[in-house]
């Protein structure tokens, strides 16, 4: 479903005291707001709107500035930044130091200025209409089977030999198991599989192992080793190596499949 923008969460935050939130943003879901209580809040909103004045202290701007750069950089990444100095704050970039040009270096991508009454209605809305862009975008992302299967991809990749076809020798490695002993699965001598590992005739064989191999996706190298030496009660309390080593690979491949699919039997 479409975001709209009155369902986007808009903080209008002030250095000192709770920021004011404008007339024109009444019908937007806002809420005024220190910096300090925004960096202490267990969420970010959509936007964050600063508001400095002609009185606030720069030092102490900068100050708050250095600990919310950290926050935003571990929001959500469609989190948008508006600055928005008053018609009487001089600004002068020199006015702004370090800590100030770190927030621009670490999240380029998130702020935009506003300076000017005039102005800041129109910054804000466009920092929303990037927000809900940004936002559907992330969630069409995650939704998309393509963005999945590449993952997929990359994780058995490490099985394939130059050919493009699955290595025998690599999938021996992948399983924590011994050539011979997967050479003697598909009653093949080591020998014959070591000569030609990626051979045509073995790929049959060797796809089930593929398949399973695509848990990597989601499991680190050492967490895919040890889900294989684990009895699962799905599998009659049995480790998946334990249905390997019997000749049941297919059994593996397909829990495996399923455990991706969110659907294990």
């Amino acid at each position: 479903m479409k975001l709209k923008l009155e369902e986007v969460e808009i903080e209008f935050a002030g250095l000192e005291k709770r920021g004011t939130v404008p007339r024109w943003a009444f019908d937007l879901k806002t809420r005024g707001c220190t910096l300090s209580e925004l960096t202490r809040s267990p969420e970010m909103p959509g936007v964050v709107v600063m508001r400095v004045g002609r009185r606030d202290n720069l030092t102490r701007f900068e100050e708050v500035i250095r600990r919310f750069s950290d926050r935003l950089s571990h929001s959500a990444p469609a989190c948008r930044l508006v600055v928005d100095f008053s018609e009487e704050t001089v600004f002068r970039p020199e006015s702004l130091n370090d800590a100030f040009l770190m927030l621009g270096r670490r999240n380029a991508n998130r702020f935009e200025f506003s300076h000017g009454r005039e102005l800041l209605a129109p910054t804000v809305y466009e920092a929303l209409a990037k927000y809900i862009a940004l936002t559907e975008e992330a969630e069409e992302s995650e939704n998309d089977p393509l963005s999945k299967a590449k993952e997929v991809i990359a994780a058995t990749r490490p099985l394939l030999a130059e050919s493009g076809r699955v290595s025998a020798k690599k999938v021996a490695e992948a399983f924590g198991i011994s050539l011979s002993k997967l050479a003697e699965l598909n009653g093949n001598q080591k020998q014959a599989v070591s000569k030609t590992p990626d051979a045509p005739r073995l790929q049959d064989f060797l796809r089930p192992f593929e398949r399973t191999a695509r848990l990597r996706a989601v499991f680190s190298e050492t967490d895919f080793l040890a889900w294989l030496r684990r009895p699962l009660r799905d599998l009659g309390d049995q480790s998946p190596l334990d249905l390997i080593l019997s000749g049941r690979i297919e059994v593996v491949a397909d829990y495996a499949e399923d455990m991706l699919l969110g659907t294990p039997a």
